[in-house]
Order: C-alpha cells, then structure tokens, then sequence
C-alpha cells in the first residue's frame, strides 16, 4: 500500500494540474449524464437492470466530484449538489417524450450518490493519509 500512498502523494503535489483534470472529467461525466437521463430511447446495454444503471452512473459522478473537494463543506456541497441535479433529471423526464418521471429511478440515484460519497470519502482519507508521510529523503 505504501507504493500507492507515494503515487498519490506524488500526484497532489501536481495540485493545479490534478484539479483541472479531475474538474474536465466531471463535466464530462455531467454531460454524459445529461445525454443519458434526457434521451428519448435510451435503455440500459444488454440485460443491465435500469436501477443498477442509475446506481452506477450516480456513483461514477459523485466519487468524482467528491475527490475535487479539499474541506467537509466542499464535499457536501458536491454530494447535495449531485443528488439535487439527479432529482432535477428525474422530474425533467415527464416531459422528454417516451420518459416518465420514476420514484424507484430517483432512489437508485439517491443510493449511488450516497454509495460515490462513501468513495469520495476512502480517497480523500488515502490522499489525507499520503499527505502526512514525511517525503522521502533525497541521496
């Protein structure tokens, strides 16, 4: 683990450069919600259950969101932030032709946020961890 420890504190010494691609991937990772909540005939790939899909799609969204965030306030502000836009997605559906508005759907949102959050969680205390280490001595 310590291998991983020094990687990721090698990679928030890069703090600018980390923000910026993490805050690229967000958007994009917005957008892509976005196009998949407000599609008229989107369905889920294969024999992929809907609700696992909003699960995973909300969880992928709010761990990397979380991950941007430096202080508690922050990173709650991105997990209500996250779980308002899903509830915004979900009523928005009743008038996308061919979508409806599903309570089910919202709660499977609201568990993927709540899941992306515990993530979010594990990887600013990895990052908090990798922080703390004394930085290697130089020979």
């Amino acid at each position: 683990m310590t291998w991983l420890l020094d990687a990721l504190a090698m990679l928030r010494q890069q703090r600018q450069v980390y923000r910026l691609v993490l805050t690229l991937l967000w958007l994009a990772g917005w957008g892509m919600t976005a196009f998949l909540m407000l599609d008229p005939g989107l369905t889920p790939p294969g024999h992929m259950n809907d609700k696992v899909a909003h699960a995973l799609l909300y969880t992928t969204i709010t761990a990397m969101g979380a991950t941007m965030a430096d202080r508690l306030g922050r990173f709650l502000a991105v997990v209500f932030l996250t779980w308002g836009v899903s509830a915004a997605f979900e009523v928005t559906q009743n008038w996308v032709p061919g979508r409806t508005a599903d309570p089910r759907d919202l709660l499977a949102n609201s568990l993927g946020v709540l899941f992306g959050a515990g993530c979010g969680l594990f990887w600013l205390w990895l990052c908090h961890q990798a922080d703390r280490r004394p930085a290697p001595a130089r020979s």
